[in-house]
Protein backbone atom coordinates (compact mmCIF):
# COMPACT_ATOMS: atom_id res chain seq x y z
CA UNK A 1 0.00 0.00 0.00
CA UNK A 2 1.19 3.41 -0.88
CA UNK A 3 -0.24 6.78 0.39
CA UNK A 4 0.94 9.75 -0.65
CA UNK A 5 -0.07 13.16 -1.02
CA UNK A 6 1.47 15.92 -3.05
CA UNK A 7 0.55 18.92 -1.15
CA UNK A 8 1.23 17.95 2.36
CA UNK A 9 2.92 14.87 4.18
CA UNK A 10 0.34 15.22 6.67
CA UNK A 11 -2.99 13.43 6.91
CA UNK A 12 -6.56 14.27 8.56
CA UNK A 13 -8.42 10.81 7.97
CA UNK A 14 -8.96 7.73 6.12
CA UNK A 15 -12.10 5.48 5.38
CA UNK A 16 -12.07 1.77 4.89
CA UNK A 17 -15.39 0.68 4.12
CA UNK A 18 -17.06 -3.17 3.25
CA UNK A 19 -18.55 -2.31 0.03
CA UNK A 20 -20.72 -5.57 0.13
CA UNK A 21 -21.08 -6.24 3.98
CA UNK A 22 -23.32 -9.66 3.98
CA UNK A 23 -23.13 -10.67 7.67
CA UNK A 24 -23.50 -7.82 9.99
CA UNK A 25 -21.77 -7.54 13.30
CA UNK A 26 -20.06 -10.66 12.61
CA UNK A 27 -17.89 -8.91 9.93
CA UNK A 28 -15.37 -7.06 11.58
CA UNK A 29 -12.34 -4.57 10.62
CA UNK A 30 -9.64 -4.42 13.52
CA UNK A 31 -6.58 -1.83 13.33
CA UNK A 32 -3.47 -0.51 15.83
CA UNK A 33 -3.28 2.92 16.62
CA UNK A 34 0.03 2.05 18.77
CA UNK A 35 2.52 5.07 18.53
CA UNK A 36 0.14 7.61 16.58
CA UNK A 37 -1.78 10.51 17.07
CA UNK A 38 -4.98 8.69 14.91
CA UNK A 39 -7.91 7.72 16.43
CA UNK A 40 -10.27 5.12 14.62
CA UNK A 41 -14.23 4.00 15.20
CA UNK A 42 -15.64 0.85 13.29
CA UNK A 43 -19.38 0.28 12.83
CA UNK A 44 -21.34 -1.56 10.59
CA UNK A 45 -18.80 -2.43 7.84
CA UNK A 46 -17.11 0.81 8.31
CA UNK A 47 -13.76 2.07 9.67
CA UNK A 48 -13.31 5.59 10.38
CA UNK A 49 -9.31 6.49 11.26
CA UNK A 50 -9.23 10.66 11.90
CA UNK A 51 -6.79 13.44 13.56
CA UNK A 52 -3.85 15.10 11.87
CA UNK A 53 -0.94 12.26 11.62
CA UNK A 54 2.07 11.44 9.00
CA UNK A 55 1.76 9.98 5.87
CA UNK A 56 3.91 7.33 7.33
CA UNK A 57 1.35 6.81 10.49
CA UNK A 58 -1.57 6.55 8.51
CA UNK A 59 0.45 4.03 5.89
CA UNK A 60 1.28 1.98 9.42
CA UNK A 61 -2.03 2.07 10.64
CA UNK A 62 -3.40 0.97 7.50
CA UNK A 63 -1.03 -1.51 7.36
CA UNK A 64 -2.49 -3.07 10.47
CA UNK A 65 -5.91 -3.36 8.99
CA UNK A 66 -7.56 -7.06 9.40
CA UNK A 67 -10.75 -8.27 8.30
CA UNK A 68 -12.40 -10.91 10.11
CA UNK A 69 -15.55 -12.62 9.98
CA UNK A 70 -16.76 -14.67 13.09
CA UNK A 71 -20.33 -16.16 11.74
CA UNK A 72 -20.76 -19.45 12.07
CA UNK A 73 -22.43 -19.79 8.62
CA UNK A 74 -20.75 -17.15 6.66
CA UNK A 75 -21.98 -15.80 3.54
CA UNK A 76 -19.59 -16.95 1.62
CA UNK A 77 -17.80 -15.19 -1.73
CA UNK A 78 -15.87 -11.97 -2.54
CA UNK A 79 -15.86 -8.59 -0.01
CA UNK A 80 -14.77 -5.59 -1.58
CA UNK A 81 -12.88 -3.70 0.64
CA UNK A 82 -12.37 0.35 -0.06
CA UNK A 83 -10.52 3.05 1.17
CA UNK A 84 -10.46 6.77 0.89
CA UNK A 85 -7.80 9.26 2.37
CA UNK A 86 -8.19 13.04 3.27
CA UNK A 87 -5.97 15.93 4.03
CA UNK A 88 -8.81 17.75 5.97
CA UNK A 89 -9.97 19.82 2.42
CA UNK A 90 -10.05 16.95 -0.66
CA UNK A 91 -10.36 13.36 -0.64
CA UNK A 92 -8.80 10.75 -2.40
CA UNK A 93 -9.84 8.49 -5.30
CA UNK A 94 -10.74 4.75 -4.27
CA UNK A 95 -8.74 2.08 -3.71
CA UNK A 96 -10.20 -1.50 -3.68
CA UNK A 97 -8.64 -4.76 -2.31
CA UNK A 98 -11.04 -8.54 -2.35
CA UNK A 99 -11.07 -10.18 0.34
CA UNK A 100 -12.48 -13.66 -0.31
CA UNK A 101 -14.91 -15.66 2.58
CA UNK A 102 -14.85 -19.07 2.75
CA UNK A 103 -17.15 -21.29 5.31
CA UNK A 104 -14.90 -23.65 7.68
CA UNK A 105 -16.47 -26.44 9.11
CA UNK A 106 -16.04 -26.61 13.31
CA UNK A 107 -16.38 -29.87 15.31
CA UNK A 108 -18.99 -31.01 17.76
CA UNK A 109 -19.02 -30.22 20.79
CA UNK A 110 -19.66 -33.07 23.51
CA UNK A 111 -22.39 -31.43 26.51
CA UNK A 112 -22.91 -34.81 27.99
CA UNK A 113 -21.41 -38.40 28.26
CA UNK A 114 -22.89 -40.29 31.06
CA UNK A 115 -24.89 -42.41 32.93
CA UNK A 116 -26.54 -42.62 36.54
CA UNK A 117 -27.73 -46.45 37.35
CA UNK A 118 -27.85 -48.94 39.31
CA UNK A 119 -26.32 -52.58 38.89
CA UNK A 120 -28.35 -54.57 36.14
CA UNK A 121 -30.13 -51.69 35.37
CA UNK A 122 -31.41 -50.61 31.50
CA UNK A 123 -31.66 -47.31 30.56
CA UNK A 124 -33.57 -45.52 27.97
CA UNK A 125 -31.16 -42.89 26.76
CA UNK A 126 -32.26 -39.38 26.49
CA UNK A 127 -30.06 -35.99 25.78
CA UNK A 128 -29.34 -35.74 29.66
CA UNK A 129 -27.19 -38.94 28.89
CA UNK A 130 -25.66 -38.16 25.32
CA UNK A 131 -26.33 -34.47 24.29
CA UNK A 132 -23.49 -33.53 20.73
CA UNK A 133 -24.14 -29.79 19.47
CA UNK A 134 -22.86 -28.16 16.37
CA UNK A 135 -24.00 -24.95 15.18
CA UNK A 136 -23.96 -26.60 11.01
CA UNK A 137 -25.31 -29.71 11.76
CA UNK A 138 -28.53 -31.59 12.94
CA UNK A 139 -28.81 -34.30 14.90
CA UNK A 140 -29.39 -36.95 12.31
CA UNK A 141 -25.44 -35.51 10.68
CA UNK A 142 -24.08 -36.19 14.47
CA UNK A 143 -22.43 -39.64 14.86
CA UNK A 144 -21.85 -41.01 18.37
CA UNK A 145 -18.95 -44.02 18.32
CA UNK A 146 -18.57 -45.69 21.73
CA UNK A 147 -15.18 -47.94 21.92
CA UNK A 148 -13.38 -49.77 25.27
CA UNK A 149 -16.92 -50.14 26.51
CA UNK A 150 -16.89 -52.98 29.78
CA UNK A 151 -19.92 -53.85 32.13
CA UNK A 152 -22.87 -54.06 29.80
CA UNK A 153 -23.70 -52.78 26.26
CA UNK A 154 -25.53 -50.26 24.31
CA UNK A 155 -28.89 -51.61 21.93
CA UNK A 156 -31.60 -49.97 19.95
CA UNK A 157 -34.75 -50.23 21.87
CA UNK A 158 -36.26 -51.99 18.99
CA UNK A 159 -33.44 -54.84 19.02
CA UNK A 160 -32.71 -55.92 22.31
CA UNK A 161 -30.11 -57.98 23.32
CA UNK A 162 -28.25 -56.94 20.18
CA UNK A 163 -24.92 -54.81 20.61
CA UNK A 164 -24.62 -51.61 19.00
CA UNK A 165 -21.64 -49.49 18.82
CA UNK A 166 -23.12 -46.32 17.18
CA UNK A 167 -25.85 -44.54 16.68
CA UNK A 168 -26.87 -40.76 15.81
CA UNK A 169 -27.78 -37.50 18.35
CA UNK A 170 -30.95 -38.01 16.28
CA UNK A 171 -31.65 -41.48 18.08
CA UNK A 172 -31.02 -40.29 21.42
CA UNK A 173 -33.39 -37.24 20.81
CA UNK A 174 -36.46 -39.89 20.05
CA UNK A 175 -35.44 -42.14 22.67
CA UNK A 176 -34.32 -45.06 20.41
CA UNK A 177 -31.18 -46.53 22.37
CA UNK A 178 -30.87 -47.88 25.70
CA UNK A 179 -27.86 -49.08 27.49
CA UNK A 180 -28.04 -52.14 29.60
CA UNK A 181 -26.00 -52.90 32.70
CA UNK A 182 -24.63 -56.97 32.74
CA UNK A 183 -25.02 -56.83 36.41
CA UNK A 184 -21.31 -57.14 37.01
CA UNK A 185 -20.04 -55.54 40.59
CA UNK A 186 -17.67 -52.89 38.66
CA UNK A 187 -18.93 -49.93 37.25
CA UNK A 188 -19.31 -49.75 33.05
CA UNK A 189 -16.94 -47.71 31.47
CA UNK A 190 -16.43 -46.51 27.80
CA UNK A 191 -14.99 -43.65 25.67
CA UNK A 192 -17.56 -41.82 23.24
CA UNK A 193 -16.51 -39.72 20.29
CA UNK A 194 -18.79 -38.09 18.59
CA UNK A 195 -18.30 -36.57 14.45
CA UNK A 196 -20.46 -34.49 11.94
CA UNK A 197 -18.80 -36.02 8.75
CA UNK A 198 -15.59 -34.27 8.38
CA UNK A 199 -14.57 -32.90 11.69
CA UNK A 200 -14.49 -35.63 15.33
CA UNK A 201 -14.55 -34.47 18.59
CA UNK A 202 -13.13 -37.85 21.44
CA UNK A 203 -12.70 -39.90 22.84
CA UNK A 204 -14.12 -39.02 25.71
CA UNK A 205 -14.07 -41.14 29.16
CA UNK A 206 -18.23 -41.79 30.05
CA UNK A 207 -18.97 -40.04 33.42
CA UNK A 208 -20.87 -43.17 35.15
CA UNK A 209 -22.82 -42.89 38.57
CA UNK A 210 -23.24 -46.15 39.85
CA UNK A 211 -24.92 -47.84 42.56
CA UNK A 212 -24.32 -51.66 43.62
CA UNK A 213 -27.30 -53.72 44.67
CA UNK A 214 -26.87 -56.90 46.85
CA UNK A 215 -27.10 -60.19 45.50
CA UNK A 216 -28.03 -62.89 47.04
CA UNK A 217 -25.48 -65.72 48.32
CA UNK A 218 -26.04 -68.85 46.69
CA UNK A 219 -25.80 -72.47 49.16
CA UNK A 220 -23.76 -74.92 48.06
CA UNK A 221 -25.39 -78.49 48.00
CA UNK A 222 -23.46 -80.89 50.06
CA UNK A 223 -23.70 -83.97 52.40
CA UNK A 224 -22.57 -85.03 55.79
CA UNK A 225 -22.25 -88.20 57.32
CA UNK A 226 -23.49 -88.82 61.19
CA UNK A 227 -23.41 -91.33 63.40
CA UNK A 228 -26.81 -92.13 65.63
CA UNK A 229 -26.30 -90.23 69.31
CA UNK A 230 -23.18 -87.75 68.38
CA UNK A 231 -22.40 -85.99 71.42
CA UNK A 232 -23.74 -82.01 71.09
CA UNK A 233 -21.35 -79.47 69.97
CA UNK A 234 -19.90 -82.03 67.57
CA UNK A 235 -19.10 -80.63 64.27
CA UNK A 236 -21.44 -82.27 61.41
CA UNK A 237 -19.80 -80.55 58.42
CA UNK A 238 -18.98 -77.12 56.77
CA UNK A 239 -21.53 -75.13 54.81
CA UNK A 240 -19.72 -72.77 51.73
CA UNK A 241 -21.80 -70.34 49.62
CA UNK A 242 -20.68 -68.19 46.47
CA UNK A 243 -21.79 -64.51 46.54
CA UNK A 244 -20.98 -62.29 44.23
CA UNK A 245 -20.93 -58.92 46.60
CA UNK A 246 -17.51 -59.08 48.15
CA UNK A 247 -17.41 -58.50 51.98
CA UNK A 248 -21.18 -59.42 52.84
CA UNK A 249 -21.65 -61.11 56.38
CA UNK A 250 -23.96 -63.94 56.24
CA UNK A 251 -26.62 -65.31 58.92
CA UNK A 252 -27.43 -69.11 58.32
CA UNK A 253 -30.87 -70.35 59.38
CA UNK A 254 -32.34 -73.87 59.37
CA UNK A 255 -35.75 -74.07 57.87
CA UNK A 256 -36.69 -77.80 57.82
CA UNK A 257 -36.20 -81.03 58.66
CA UNK A 258 -34.33 -80.30 61.69
CA UNK A 259 -36.79 -82.45 63.88
CA UNK A 260 -36.12 -81.89 68.15
CA UNK A 261 -33.56 -79.12 67.62
CA UNK A 262 -31.03 -81.65 66.58
CA UNK A 263 -28.91 -79.15 65.08
CA UNK A 264 -27.72 -75.43 64.92
CA UNK A 265 -25.56 -73.46 62.32
CA UNK A 266 -22.38 -70.96 63.55
CA UNK A 267 -22.62 -67.86 61.55
CA UNK A 268 -19.42 -67.10 61.96
CA UNK A 269 -17.56 -70.28 61.27
CA UNK A 270 -20.34 -71.80 58.86
CA UNK A 271 -20.30 -74.94 60.77
CA UNK A 272 -23.63 -77.15 61.41
CA UNK A 273 -23.44 -78.57 64.76
CA UNK A 274 -25.30 -81.09 66.93
CA UNK A 275 -27.75 -79.08 69.55
CA UNK A 276 -29.43 -81.69 70.86
CA UNK A 277 -27.71 -85.13 70.78
CA UNK A 278 -31.15 -87.07 72.06
CA UNK A 279 -32.56 -86.07 68.64
CA UNK A 280 -30.04 -87.88 66.90
CA UNK A 281 -31.71 -90.96 67.51
CA UNK A 282 -32.56 -93.60 63.95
Amino acid sequence: AVLFDPDSSILDGLVVTISNLADGAAELLSFDTTGTAISGVYASGVLTLSGADSESNYLQVLKTIRYANTAQNPTVGIRQISVVASDGTLSSLLANALVTVQAQNDAPTINANGLTLNEGQTVVLTPAHFLAADSEQNATQLTWTINSLTGGQFEFVSTPGVAITSFTQDDIDNGWVQFVDNGDEAAPTWTASVTDGIATTGPAAGAIFFTNQNDPPVLNAATFVLAENTANGTVVGTLTLTDPDAGDTHTFTILSGNTGGAFSVNSLTQEIQVANSSAVDF
